[in-house]
């Protein structure tokens, strides 16, 4: 005679069942007790609702009936953006939309519950979806209802059993074993309980082979019945892990300490015997484990990563978060003669303090700005990898100027000196009680043939004919006063006297190309980098300058032309004056 599970969801006998009553349970509504289930966690990426989680009602349920329908859902977390972002979800029936959108923000699960109506042989479904391609995880999918115990007897009649009333098996109407409600949710029997395995809440605990898995917690005290005589696992099926409030191992039975101990987080090594635990390591803060004693280890690694090597060579460090001091003043480096540091990065309001006293600091002042409160003695100053001023004092590649230089002291200081003189000074106002040439008597020039002053407003002018330059052809006197034509104004075209001057080509070439250098200078170029540059005139810039000295003519020559001209007038009026005598 037996009774055993045959296919799913049917129990069967190979003999006869004969009874005066049977006892049925039935769905009488929605309500807490769990009859169906699928706790593993589920999720999509998906930004349409998708099916995720499924169960049939293929037994059990009337033909129609209220059930409870209980899911946890939660949504995900952006941390490329560091926000979370919503999971949604919805009870379907038979793949049509049938119970309240859900919705979730963030990745905490949220516990939803639903009474609605099925039918037998109906699938109730969770269908989920995510936002931008983050998940929706849905988990603790289950179907609740409420039972009713119900007696069949003999004669069909169904009457409801009591909650204490229970199964009982015997022989020859004497019952030995039995099986019943003790308390809610709770079946139990008062005799032992032979079966070829063992499931709770669906999930297998005990399997046919007697191995216990599936084991959520143990609500007692695991003792061994004599000691050292069984251990957790063995050497070749070791524990994973383990998980204890106090663990104290013991290599002597009955000794008073053990030699290690795990207990309130503290994990602590001692000598055994009499001699208490005396060195421990636990955690101190979040994400903080901590010694209260010294600790030697061959090499440290953080995070996976080796920071401190058997060498004892700190190494891979990402950043500080604590001050660095010395156990002595002027007693330790950073670096050393042959181990350079590569960079040192100081703060916005950090500075770098010399001395014992801290009496000379460096530090940052604003964007790109260096600075010292105190005097700066260096060998040379470099300004953009450029040396502006040597060992020797000597200020050069100097860009421009941005400020007025100002003598501290009216007449005590000069620009150059009189045997060392600047080359060119170029200023919209020059003011001076008196400008002379650095050269000495006859030396030097106010403009250049291709560069020259616009205007000059002197009182007086004194000097010498010298040595002009020379035109391209001899003087006539009166014949080229012909030649000149006169303004509105009464003043010549200078383009129209003998003596205007047009300087050589080769010297217009020159001090075009040597505008472009000066340019070039005055934008930071460096020497390589004008080489590289082009610098010579193009024709047309030439024919431009060419142009623009049309009307430059020579003081020198246009005075001695003039008092030729008065001259051969002069003797035109003699001759005149002799022939009306």
């Amino acid at each position: 005679m037996n009774l055993y599970r045959s296919a799913a969801d049917d129990l069967k006998t190979d003999d006869r069942f004969i009874a005066d009553k049977l006892m049925v349970s039935t769905v009488i509504g929605a309500g807490t007790s769990i009859f169906l289930r699928s706790d593993p966690l589920a999720y999509t990426t998906s930004t349409t609702y998708v099916k995720v989680k499924e169960l049939a009602l293929s037994f059990i349920v009337p033909k129609t009936c209220t059930l409870r329908i209980v899911f946890d859902l939660a949504g995900d977390y952006n941390y490329e953006y560091e926000i979370p972002t919503y999971g949604y979800g919805k009870i379907y029936k038979n793949g049509v939309a049938y119970g309240t959108e859900r919705s979730v923000y963030g990745p905490t699960f949220v516990t939803f519950t639903e009474d609605l109506e099925f039918t037998q042989g109906d699938l109730v479904q969770i269908y989920a979806k995510g936002e931008y391609g983050y998940a929706a995880s849905v988990k603790n999918f289950r179907v609740q209802a409420a039972f009713e115990n119900r007696l069949i007897d003999a004669g069909g009649r169904l009457t409801v059993i009591p909650a204490s009333a229970g199964f009982q098996w015997g022989e020859n109407y004497a019952y030995d074993t039995n099986l019943y409600r003790s308390a809610a949710d709770m079946l139990k029997t008062d005799d032992n309980f032979d079966a070829l395995a063992l499931r709770i809440g669906g999930t297998e605990v005990i399997d046919s082979a007697r191995i216990l898995k599936n084991i959520a917690s143990v609500l007692q005290t695991l003792s061994p019945t004599t000691a050292f005589a069984y251990s957790l696992g063995t050497t070749s099926l070791p524990w994973d892990v383990l998980h204890n409030r106090d663990v104290q191992i013991r290599t002597v039975s009955g000794e008073a300490n053990p030699k290690t101990r795990l207990r309130a987080g503290y994990l602590e090594f001692g000598l055994g015997g009499a001699t208490a635990v005396d060195v421990n390591l636990y955690r101190a803060a979040a994400d903080l484990l901590k010694t209260d004693d010294n600790f030697d280890c061959l090499a440290l690694r953080i995070g996976g990563t080796e920071v401190l090597t058997s060498g004892r060579v700190l190494q891979n460090i990402a950043s500080f978060a604590q001050h660095w001091v010395p156990d002595g003043a002027d007693t330790r480096n950073i670096g050393s003669t042959t181990a350079e540091i590569l960079n040192l990065y100081i703060g916005t309001a950090g500075k770098i303090f010399f001395r014992l006293d801290q009496s000379v600091n460096l530090y940052g002042s604003a964007t790109d700005v260096l600075k010292t409160d105190d005097n700066f003695d260096a060998l040379a100053l470099r300004i953009g990898g450029t040396e502006v001023i040597t060992s020797a004092r000597k200020l050069q590649n100097i860009a421009s100027i941005l400020q007025h230089l100002i003598p501290d002291a009216t007449d005590t200081y000069s620009l150059g000196s009189s045997t060392v003189y600047w080359l060119s000074a170029y200023g919209t106002n020059v003011f001076s009680a008196l400008m002379r040439p650095a050269g000495g008597d006859n030396t030097g020039n106010i403009g250049l043939s291709t560069v020259r002053w616009a205007r000059a407003d002197i009182v007086k002018i004194y000097g010498t004919v010298g040595d002009p330059e020379p035109l391209s052809k001899p003087l006539r006197g009166l014949e080229d006063l012909m030649n000149v034509k006169f303004r509105t104004d009464g003043l010549p075209i200078e383009a129209t006297l003998p003596t205007r001057h047009i300087p050589p080509k080769e010297e217009v070439i020159k001090h075009l190309r040597e505008e472009k250098i000066s340019r070039l200078r005055e934008a930071g170029k460096s020497s390589d980098e004008i080489r590289n540059e082009e610098v010579e005139p193009t024709p047309e810039e030439i024919d431009a300058t060419y142009k623009r000295l049309e009307d430059t003519v020579n003081l020198s020559h246009t005075i001695g032309w003039l008092i030729q001209c008065l001259y051969e007038l002069n003797e035109k009026v003699e001759a005149l004056e002799e022939k009306m005598a």
